[in-house]
């Protein structure tokens, strides 16, 4: 029986494909950030319509890989030359393989497995190798879980790419049936945790605030005065016009669950959590700071009632995103090494640009216990 070889084609948007065929490709809690109602939201954001490489094995769309060939990056963490200076390329210099958005990158989507993954992930970097040479720029994924460096690495052109340690993703993985089980797993040395953690919601409750659950769709004209707030405190520029819209196309998009947080009726504290078939994704926050009453609202809103509802709705990983881990790992959050991948020639000084990549690390040390060895250990 001949063997039926993968076609490679582009596709441009990403309501081009059947809902189907993204239901079926991401059907993983770590998926989100690929998955079809993420990606739209993105789309409508930017006016841009996703690149995408599409793989066919007959008649079904077997793999996708999403792309980009950005004119100009407005978001830092997408921008080497911001994360380690002068030696590191631009981002409008490099073909972008994967998303683009969410700090977590899938990269290529596909369900198959073995030989028949192979045979697609070879076709892909062949397109891949096409476009680079089309656009003049070397390919980067941003991002990328460790368990996918070697395939990711393949789809760029082998085995002269440049991997660099970029970020720590915060996840906590539910045991049990509910908070008091969470609470727990703070035992022996870590039991003072547990003590810290039910002053914190005690103190919360006590505030006197009108706490709420609420649709994102019912509630999103309220949210980006706050979370422009923290923005600003965290020296990160943002407008409230802007803010609005990138709330404003995700309601249209996803089904988003809102913590309230208001005095009088008015809001004061928010925190912005998705679903994604087993994993909560908290995505963003706000507050008026100069209305809140000090009652730990930040850990409150961000995590303990993240966490409370995801046992209530059978969910068993609530993702906290990136930075403070600190903060998160006193809260039972695991740290996974996220990495990026340069393809052949992006880099003019690839070891140099991997020991200024490493010292970056080395300085989170106030935050995590040797930051280095995880990377050693777990990221590759």
């Amino acid at each position: 029986m001949a063997t039926i070889r993968p076609v490679v084609s582009r596709v441009l948007g990403v309501r081009e494909l059947d809902p189907a065929v993204w239901r079926r490709l991401t059907a993983s809690g770590s998926d989100f950030y690929a998955s079809l109602p993420w990606l739209a939201a993105q789309e409508d954001f930017s006016g841009q319509s996703q690149q995408l490489l599409v793989a066919t094995l007959g008649d079904e769309v077997s793999a996708v890989l999403p792309y980009a060939v950005p004119e100009r990056e407005f978001n830092q963490f997408y921008e080497p030359r911001a994360l380690w200076g002068e030696s590191a390329p631009e981002a409008n210099s490099l073909l972008h393989l994967g998303v683009g958005r969410g700090y977590y990158n899938p990269v290529l989507l596909t369900a198959a497995r073995g030989a028949e993954r192979a045979a697609l992930t070879a076709a892909l970097a062949g397109e891949v190798a096409r476009l680079t040479a089309e656009t003049g720029r070397p390919a980067v994924a941003q991002y990328v879980r460790a368990q996918q460096a070697d395939e990711v690495a393949a789809l760029l052109g082998g085995g002269r790419t440049t991997v660099l340690p970029v970020a720590l993703n915060a996840a906590i993985r539910l045991t049990g049936a509910d908070f008091d089980d969470y609470l727990r797993g703070f035992a022996g040395p870590r039991k003072p945790r547990r003590v810290k953690i039910r002053h914190e919601r005690r103190s919360f409750d006590a505030a006197g605030y009108q706490l709420g659950c609420e649709e994102l769709r019912d509630c999103r004209d309220e949210l980006a005065p706050l979370l422009v707030q923290l923005q600003h405190k965290h020296g990160q520029s943002a407008t409230t016009e802007s803010t609005e819209r990138v709330i404003r196309t995700q309601a249209e998009h996803l089904d988003g669950t809102v913590f309230t947080c208001r005095l009088e009726g008015e809001l004061v504290a928010f925190a912005l959590v998705y679903r994604w078939h087993d994993a909560l994704y908290v995505r963003m926050a706000g507050f008026d700071y100069e209305r809140l009453v000090d009652a730990f609202e930040y850990f409150n809103l961000t995590a303990y009632l993240p966490i409370d509802h995801a046992y209530r709705h059978g969910v068993r990983e609530v993702h906290l995103g990136m930075e403070s881990y600190r903060a998160k790992l006193l809260r039972g959050a695991e740290l996974e090494p996220l990495l990026t991948v340069l393809g052949p020639g992006a880099v003019a000084d690839p070891d140099g640009l991997r020991a200024g990549a490493w010292e970056r690390v080395a300085g989170w040390a106030d935050e995590v216990p040797d930051p280095v060895r995880l990377f050693r250990t777990q990221g590759g």
